[in-house]
């Protein structure tokens, strides 16, 4: 289990709760371009995960031209330093966008670090009409035209836009928010409604607090975040603790040491243990703390139940008014038999799989060096489990097993030879459509005995042999075990959701069978 999926979640909530809140001090709805020079400058933020320091984010607004004419510049600028199993990571993230005189996207350049030096980066622009978008990774190059993204200057200052002496609770503002990284060829749609309104004592001055909650919107992450009367930004949460931005001035926000392992912060304790867990064949478990329906995943494998649900303590939150249901499944998990699959050969035909059979940003199974390593592993084996298996151990052997804060992508990580559980994964599913074997990324939890035992987020994948079966190349399982609880399936958009789990999860162990 080399897990960073957990952190490349949070670098990507971190980028858009900066786009969405980081410059926001303008008055609400009498905010004006012509007034914007009140919200020049910079702001800083501590980064937290489960309370611990992990980095610190700079945004700046101010001032540009954009092909000669009058344009405003919002920087952002995240840096990560933590230990992941005892090793040290660190590592920054850049970004930049202007927005033109009328306050509309006009440019963007994202960089995203990646292992040795290694850079993947979003350049967009709009011209004639058009964005173009290029975008570098694994050392290509690819360019697309789409639509301008809807994303303005006032969708970046979104707690400012809602926030008066008149709001209320209930207030609501919807938005657009475009981040490439998630999903490049449209922005995503954004609502933030007014929860709650309370008179605090801050830094000294009894001060007015809006509680803010954003939901993006068809993909359920959601933040809560604390704005003064005057739009400014204090605190923005993803999942019950998981990842905080805090406002700090610089030298509290840059004072950040390799004390946090984000690993093991992130693990889900059990009261019992499991032993030899890549030998167990069926699982059954209580679990708790999914409020996202769209993470209670059902399928052949994995069945859920729900229980009768629990209340809250009424001491458990200081801001409830009043006791809130918290979800509970019995939860049973089957390790895939080979044995009932009929027989199916490949390659199979892409217009009955869809994306699993298609080559993506960071999944480039149409790339040369994929296509031939893949055809070289599988050989004249038609037989889809047969195939499985050979891309499964190709990669389970070749790849180190190292620690990569990135954002993953197939091609790096055949150069590289290295990486955690999301490279063994996304070169594996790469593989296996190059020689037409339907397969596509998993994101959820599995059983590790590492720093006592517990669940542990981590990614693998799926492969259609006749039907979808489980297969983990990070563990050089054919079949994954049935301590693997599968929560969401696809890119990282799609799996960005797991944050609303993230500290709140709970999973009582109840059998484990075995062969």
């Amino acid at each position: 289990m080399r897990s960073t999926r957990t952190l490349r979640i949070c670098v990507a909530v971190g980028c858009i709760l900066s786009a969405l809140l980081a410059a926001s001090s303008a008055p609400a709805s009498d905010f004006d371009l012509k007034d914007i020079e009140q919200l020049f400058g910079k702001d800083w933020y501590g980064l937290y995960m489960f309370g611990q320091k992990i980095g610190y984010a700079m945004t700046e607004l101010g001032p540009t031209e954009h092909r000669g004419e009058k344009a405003y510049k919002l920087s952002m600028e995240m840096h990560f330093e933590f230990m992941m199993l005892g090793m040290k990571q660190k590592f920054d993230i850049e970004e930049a966008r202007v927005y033109g005189s009328a306050g509309m996207l006009q440019w963007l350049r994202l960089d995203i670090p990646q292992p040795a030096g290694m850079l993947t980066q979003f350049v967009g622009e709009v011209v004639d009409g058009s964005f173009r978008l290029s975008v570098k990774t694994g050392g290509q190059e690819q360019v697309m035209l789409i639509e301008p993204p809807h994303e303005t200057l006032r969708d970046e200052l979104a707690a400012a836009a809602m926030i008066n002496e008149n709001t209320n609770v209930g207030d609501s503002y919807e938005m657009s928010v475009y981040e490439p990284s998630l999903n490049p060829r449209e922005a995503l749609q954004a609502k933030s409604v007014v929860t709650a309104i309370e008179d605090t004592v801050y830094n000294g001055v009894l001060t007015r607090i809006f509680h803010v909650e954003t939901t993006i919107l068809d993909r359920g992450l959601v933040s809560t975040a604390k704005v003064t009367i005057r739009g400014e930004l204090l605190e923005d949460q993803v999942g019950d603790g998981a990842f905080t931005m805090r406002l700090e001035d610089e030298a509290l926000a840059k004072d950040v040491q390799y004390t946090v392992d984000v690993v093991v912060s992130a693990a889900i304790r059990t009261e019992r243990t499991i032993p030899n867990p890549r030998q167990v064949e069926r699982m059954s478990a209580l679990v708790a703390g999914i409020s996202d329906d769209k993470l209670v995943v059902g399928d052949e494998r994995q069945s859920y139940t729900l229980v009768v649900p629990e209340l809250q303590d009424e001491d458990s939150s200081s801001e409830a008014t009043e006791l809130e249901p918290i979800k509970s499944y019995a939860l049973i998990v089957n390790r895939d038999d080979l044995d009932t699959i009929p027989q199916t050969t490949i390659p199979m035909r892409p217009e009955e799989f869809g994306a699993a059979l298609k080559p993506s940003l960071f999944v480039q199974s149409g790339d040369e060096k994929i296509v031939k390593l893949a055809k070289r592993i599988v050989g004249d084996n038609s037989d889809a489990v047969e195939a499985m298996k050979a891309l499964n151990s190709w990669v389970y052997r070749k790849i180190r097993k190292d620690f990569t804060a990135s954002i993953s992508n197939a091609v790096d990580t055949l150069k590289r030879r290295s990486g955690d559980c999301t490279e063994h994964s996304v070169l594996f599913v790469a593989l296996a459509r190059a020689v037409g074997l339907p397969a596509r990324e998993v994101a959820g939890i599995v059983y590790s005995q590492e720093g006592g035992g517990g669940f542990f987020f981590h990614q693998w994948a799926e492969v259609y042999v006749g039907k979808w079966v489980a297969t983990d190349p990070t563990f050089g399982q054919p079949v994954a075990d049935a301590t693997h609880i599968k929560l969401t399936e696809g890119d990282i958009l799609s799996q960005s959701r797991i944050m609303n789990v993230m500290g709140r999860l709970r999973i009582e162990l109840m059998d484990t069978e075995y062969d």
